[in-house]
Order: structure tokens, then C-alpha cells, then sequence
């Protein structure tokens, strides 16, 4: 089987979100920072109450409460941008550029300006749909993009993934609701 398309910016900015989304590091960082902030603002109100200063104590408290309920919001937001400017900054000569990838018996070619890779089919050991891609993973946690707005006979390529991870022993995930939290 072989796929063309090509890839713009958004592809590679919604393949960097979707990976830290799945990244157990990534998701623990998030998580900590929100409650160490959330908690050195509690802190802060229980420390401005002891010498009765009230104003200071409310003020760290709802600061806290605030900081509880749209610092995941925030976060968001920045690590969004963060993504943004590295895709911008690392990966911008790929933007809107041609892809090929054939899909042998044994092997998986790749085409595009940069020149010409070939692996083993071996070497994908997982196979993600979302609801705009599909992303093929390696063992060596490489991402294969693969957009399906710009595939012809998309019921035809899924058919072909899902029977590649029967092939090869592989999950194929489907995560037709992800969205970048």
C-alpha cells in the first residue's frame, strides 16, 4: 500500500500535543506543578492568617481556589504555545512538503524532500486513530503521521492498519475523541 499526502504545520503541532499527551514524564510534570502551586498558595493563606492579617490570608485563598480550578486551563494554553514554537523553530522546512510511504511485505518506505528512509515493518509496534490521524509508533518511540483528511479510500487504510497490527502482533488503539488536555 502506498500513502501520499502532505504535511502542514497543524500535523506536526497535533502529533507533539497527542505524544506529550501520552507521555507518563510529561503528565506527572503537569500534575505536580498544578498542585505545588495550588498548595504554595493554601500555604500562604494559612501562613497570612496566624498574625490575623485576614486581608492577606483571603487574598492568598482565593488565589488558591483560583489557581485549583484553571491552572490545568493555563497550562494548556502554555504548553500549546511551547509546541507551537518548537514546531515553528525545528521543523518548518517540512511544512507543506510531499510524502510518500509504501508499505511492503517486509519493509516501510518513506519519501519526502529530505530524502528516502527504509525500516522494517517489524519496527512499528503500535498503530493510534484519532480522529484526524493516524499515528503509527515505532520501537524506537519515532511517530509516523499519517492525515486522514487527506487520504482517498480512508476505509480502505484503516482496514489495511488494522490488519498490519493483527500481522504483526500489535495494539491498534482507537481514540476517535482525543483532545489535547
Amino acid at each position: 500500500m502506498t500513502l501520499n499526502f502532505i504535511i502542514t504545520e497543524e500535523d506536526y503541532l497535533q502529533s507533539r500535543l497527542f505524544i506529550s499527551s501520552k507521555n507518563k514524564t510529561v503528565k506527572r510534570a503537569r500534575k505536580r506543578n498544578w498542585i505545588i502551586l495550588s498548595g504554595a498558595f493554601f500555604i500562604a493563606s494559612l501562613i497570612s492568617f496566624l498574625p490575623d492579617d485576614r486581608f492577606l490570608g483571603y487574598y492568598f485563598f482565593i488565589i488558591a481556589i483560583l489557581t485549583l480550578l484553571f491552572y490545568p486551563k493555563y497550562q494548556k494554553r502554555v504548553y500549546k504555545r511551547h509546541y507551537k514554537k518548537f514546531v515553528n523553530e525545528n521543523l518548518s522546512h517540512h511544512f507543506n512538503e510531499s510524502a510518500t510511504i509504501t508499505f511492503n511485505t517486509d519493509s516501510v518506505e518513506m519519501t519526502d524532500k529530505t530524502g528516502y528512509t527504509q525500516m522494517k515493518l517489524t519496527e512499528i509496534d503500535q498503530v493510534t486513530e484519532i480522529e484526524k490521524y493516524f499515528y503509527l509508533r515505532t520501537k524506537s518511540n519515532q511517530y509516523l503521521i499519517i492525515p486522514k483528511d487527506r487520504l482517498s479510500e480512508l476505509d480502505n487504510v484503516r482496514s489495511f492498519f488494522v490488519s498490519l497490527a493483527k500481522q504483526l502482533n500489535i495494539e491498534f488503539i482507537t481514540e476517535l475523541n482525543w483532545k489535547w488536555n
